[in-house]
């Protein structure tokens, strides 16, 4: 398409959006509506998707050792642990560390251990994991290590946050596509309602020797350039939101004792999610915008 031919569309576009003020602003609403609710769908889903990693990384693994291994033997563990991309962090703890843990753990019953020889005790390794779904290859691994004896995890825990990761992941890819049919319809509808109110403008170009192409475009980019405003407010409208919802959360919860649980360590800042959610929400608004109208003209006009 020559550079006058592009201008050409764009004016027309232009001056459609002017002409017609109601269905330019019910088309502008509902784009808005549509992908604020896409925007708020991603932000919960990334900030359950966090949440479960968060909770997953809790239970420790524990390395059990023996308690005879040599200084070398836990330099090698300890090196490979700390090489292992999937370790997100990991402790030892000494004979005589277990042994005072035992001992709070018995609370008046200290007694009974006078005569413990804590040197007995294993040495023990306690893993934080990134992904649980690795957690049986990790186990695999550290077992081959010389001095380990034993290696307990909370497998069914393990398996259940996987499974939990796995549905999130499978519910946001279904709301994800549903919620694109759906505005789709919408917008196609609304440029519909557009080309009908100017059907007899476009018979008369027709008329007057009009090429599909020439009829085409101006809507196309009418749809377009409504779906980038569309999805530039309701980006403003999500980080806006989101900003003083993690305000509310976050500020002032240093003193909480919800553990895990707490805002702090589970909700995303918004640095983290505002480029994802800004660029789905413009590549949808293109996409919606430009394909709800080149449907409707072909399927509606017939050119």
């Amino acid at each position: 398409m020559k550079l006058r031919k592009i201008l050409t569309a764009i004016r027309d576009s232009l001056l459609n959006i002017v002409r017609h003020p109601l269905l330019t602003l019910a088309s502008v609403t509902t784009v808005t509506l549509m992908l604020l609710l896409m925007g708020v769908f991603i932000v919960v889903s990334l900030n359950a998707g966090n949440l479960v990693k968060v909770v997953a990384q809790q239970p420790p693994v524990e390395v059990w050792c023996d308690a005879t291994m040599t200084e070398q033997q836990q330099e090698d563990i300890a090196a490979y642990l700390a090489a292992d991309s999937n370790v997100l962090s990991f402790t030892m703890l000494t004979p005589e560390e277990n042994f005072e843990q035992l001992k709070q753990s018995m609370g008046q019953d200290q007694s009974a251990l006078d005569n413990f020889d804590y040197a007995k005790l294993p040495y023990v390794y306690q893993v934080k994991l990134q992904d649980p779904d690795l957690a049986e290859a990790f186990v695999a691994q550290i077992k081959a290590f010389p001095g380990v004896t034993q290696v307990d995890m909370a497998e069914s825990v393990m398996q259940k946050l996987t499974k939990i990761i796995n549905w999130v992941n499978a519910g946001t890819l279904l709301a994800f596509i549903i919620l694109l049919v759906i505005s789709l319809f919408i917008i196609a509808n609304m440029v519909r309602l557009s080309v009908f109110s100017r059907a007899e403008e476009i018979n008369i170009m027709k008329y007057v020797g009009a090429t599909n192409a020439y009829i085409r475009w101006p809507y196309i980019l009418e749809g377009t350039l409504i779906g980038t405003v569309g999805a530039l407010l309701s980006s403003g409208l999500v980080y806006g939101i989101y900003q003083w919802l993690y305000q509310r959360l976050v500020t002032g919860q240093s003193s909480s004792d919800l553990g895990v649980l707490a805002p702090r360590n589970f909700v995303l800042p918004l640095s983290q999610l505002a480029w994802i959610f800004i660029l789905v929400n413009l590549g949808l608004g293109v996409l919606i915008g430009a394909a709800g109208s080149a449907m409707s003209v072909r399927k509606y006009i017939k050119v």
